[in-house]
């Protein structure tokens, strides 16, 4: 049976209507009925080793600085799948690459990059490394998050974007599958 983390969430986990047992770690742990299990930070190498999917959705900050990072994803699953829908700094970008790299968890799905471009570029790499290289890695620029004003902006976005579109003019936002684009050119 898959087992679905989640670090500092007290919310229904939507994991369950897949049959998956759901675990957590936080700094204030309860009880759930909806949970498994949840327990303190100090039960985060359990969590992390029993885990096929290890969900982060925790504040930034110095507290959780690299809160994942070379002896944590060593602990975690090669079958596992980490997702990071926190800061990006709270998963050590030079670990997150190398594990991945190296295959030593099955991949990761990262809501959050490292770097962000200036607004006035709106085009930047994700962190200091080549993400777009490794192959079991998806990464969007915490596109994910949901606020009041977020439809507003999508739809800024998209109108924007066919202005320009129209006008022959240089797109935003713009993603480009370098693995894709590649094997349209072979």
């Amino acid at each position: 049976m898959a087992t679905c983390s989640s670090s500092w969430s007290t919310r229904r986990p939507m994991a369950t209507a897949f049959r998956m047992q759901t675990i957590a770690v936080s700094r204030s742990p309860g009880v759930s009925r909806e949970l498994n299990w949840w327990r303190g930070m100090e039960a985060l190498p359990t969590l992390l080793a029993q885990s096929d999917y290890v969900l982060l959705c925790v504040p930034g900050g110095a507290e959780t600085l690299n809160l994942i990072d070379k002896d944590e994803l060593s602990r975690m699953k090669s079958n596992a799948i980490l997702i990071n829908v926190a800061r990006g700094p709270v998963v050590n970008e030079a670990s997150l690459f190398g594990a991945l790299q190296r295959r030593e968890i099955r991949g990761a799905i990262v809501d959050t990059w490292y770097t962000y471009p200036p607004p006035s570029s709106m085009v930047g790499a994700p962190g200091s490394l080549a993400f777009e290289t490794l192959d079991n890695l998806v990464m969007t620029p915490h596109a994910a998050g949901w606020t009041d004003a977020l439809e507003t902006r999508r739809v800024e976005t998209v109108v924007r974007n066919v202005h320009s579109y129209l006008h022959r003019e240089a797109l935003t936002d713009v993603v480009i599958d370098k693995r894709s684009a590649a094997r349209q050119c072979l």
